[in-house]
């Protein structure tokens, strides 16, 4: 009987321990209620896809409701342009409630601006904004748009001289061509960060398809520039002419002008110097 009676009185014990961590619910503070931002600042890139949270909790001594709204301005970020605000800004907390988010959805424009910073400042709020303290500390939050871009300096238009030739069909050279300059003006248009940069050209051949095989262009390409190194994307260049598809690799040269080597399956290569006009 002795050992049921301290088995018994484990057994409640452990019951009574186990209630109370369920039932201790939010952390509360000895200094007043208060409402305030997690924390005063925070970053997140511009590319992120979906809506960003700020997190703003409510500090309280006793379950309480109550209420306040979230002002946000900016002197370099344009909403509509830079970002959305996805959720309301006018908040009301019942007693059980402890914490809200404002939702800022991001905008990736691609185009080099630097960073950006957003303001939230919490106001008509029924209790002190801020922990406690003549500072207010986190009753405002800045939030910078991490700018994701880079600077692409090969953007522009270029003329062209090449040596090399037309293939055989079966991927040797079959005709050279040496040196040739079609007199056509090449596009290189920046199309996003990956190393220092990435990039299309809009006829990879060089105005070879166009005036010795007769086929109509365009015919672009997409390479990628680590450092001074050139490499064709052969998997995000768009099929070419009668699905052909490009390699090569280059340089971009202290003067500024660019070397590339290129090739197709059919032996149509050339090794070409980039002059920007």
């Amino acid at each position: 009987m002795k050992i049921f009676n301290k088995i018994a009185f484990l057994f409640i014990l452990s019951g009574l321990l186990f209630t109370a961590c369920k039932d201790e619910g939010p952390e509360v503070y000895s200094d007043g209620d208060n409402i305030h931002f997690l924390n005063a600042a925070s970053s997140n890139d511009e590319s992120i896809p979906t809506p960003i949270a700020i997190p703003i909790f409510f500090s309280k001594n006793n379950p309480v409701g109550g209420s306040f709204e979230v002002q946000y301005s900016s002197d370099t970020a344009v909403e509509g342009l830079d970002y959305i605000i996805t959720s309301p800004t006018s908040f009301t907390l019942d007693a059980n409630e402890y914490t809200d988010t404002i939702m800022v959805q991001l905008i990736d424009n691609f185009v080099l601006e630097g960073d950006k910073v957003i303001t939230f400042t919490i106001v008509n709020s029924s209790v002190p904004a801020g922990f406690p303290g003549p500072d207010g500390l986190n009753s405002t939050h800045e939030f910078t748009i991490v700018d994701n871009d880079c600077v692409l300096p090969l953007e522009g238009q270029y003329s062209e001289v090449t040596t090399g030739g037309a293939g055989d069909g079966s991927g040797n050279l079959g005709t050279p061509i040496d040196p040739w300059d079609y007199g056509v003006t090449l596009t290189i248009t920046g199309v996003g960060c990956d190393g220092d940069g990435k990039y299309t050209i809009d006829d990879i051949t060089m105005g070879m398809y166009v005036n010795y095989w007769g086929i109509a262009g365009p015919n672009p390409a997409t390479f990628v520039v680590n450092g001074t190194s050139i490499t064709i994307i052969t998997e995000e260049s768009p099929d070419i002419f009668y699905d052909d598809e490009f390699s090569g690799s280059g340089a971009v040269n202290p003067d500024g002008t660019i070397s590339l080597s290129w090739s197709n399956g059919y032996g149509d290569q050339g090794n070409s110097v980039l002059t920007k006009l």
